[in-house]
C-alpha cells in the first residue's frame, strides 16, 4: 500500500476527528444533524436498489415461467424459494 493510501486510511480519519473536537456546540448539532441527513439518505438510497433488484429478479422469473422453464431451474438461478416463486405466478396472474 502507498504512504499517501496510508495517510488516507489511518491518519486523515484522525485529523478530522481532531477538526470535529475543535467545533462550537452549534456547529457540533449541525455536524450531527448532517451526519444523519447523509446516513438517511444513504439508507434510502441502498433499500431503492435493494427493491430494485429485486423487482427484475422477479421481472426475471415471471418471464422465466412464461417460457415454462422448470421451477427448480428457477430457483437455482435466482435464490428464490420454490414458495415464493409460486408467490411471483399467482402474483403476475392476478
Amino acid at each position: 500500500m502507498e504512504t499517501f493510501e496510508l495517510f488516507l486510511r489511518y491518519l486523515n480519519p484522525l485529523f478530522e476527528l481532531s477538526e470535529i473536537k475543535q467545533l462550537t456546540k452549534e456547529d457540533m448539532e449541525k455536524y450531527k444533524k448532517s451526519v444523519l441527513d447523509y446516513r438517511d439518505v444513504r439508507d434510502s438510497i441502498g433499500l431503492a436498489l435493494e427493491e430494485g433488484r429485486k423487482e427484475e429478479r422477479i421481472s426475471f422469473v415471471q418471464k422465466c415461467l412464461q417460457k415454462n422453464m422448470p421451477v427448480e431451474d428457477i430457483v437455482d438461478l435466482t435464490g428464490f424459494s420454490k414458495e415464493q416463486i409460486i408467490l411471483y405466478t399467482v402474483n403476475s396472474k392476478g
